[in-house]
């Protein structure tokens, strides 16, 4: 059967918190995805307010999703 991507859904009244990106990059860490060294600094820096309004002043529109399953 043929697969259909899944938009990204953005919730512009979910704004980012720097515990939230601590707690990704702890799992992350357990995952072995980041080293264990990683300081917190860097942890927290894609995590920034002003992206995020930026984003959520501009979302994306999703594509619209198929009317029929393909056969």
């Amino acid at each position: 059967p043929q697969r259909l991507a899944a938009p990204l859904g953005f919730d512009a009244g979910a704004p980012p918190s720097a515990d939230a990106a601590l707690r990704w990059a702890d799992a992350m860490r357990r995952w072995g995805h980041l080293p264990a060294g990683v300081a917190e600094h860097v942890l927290r820096a894609p995590w920034r307010q002003d992206l995020w309004q930026r984003a959520a002043a501009h979302p994306a529109t999703a594509p619209a999703a198929p009317k029929e399953s393909p056969a």
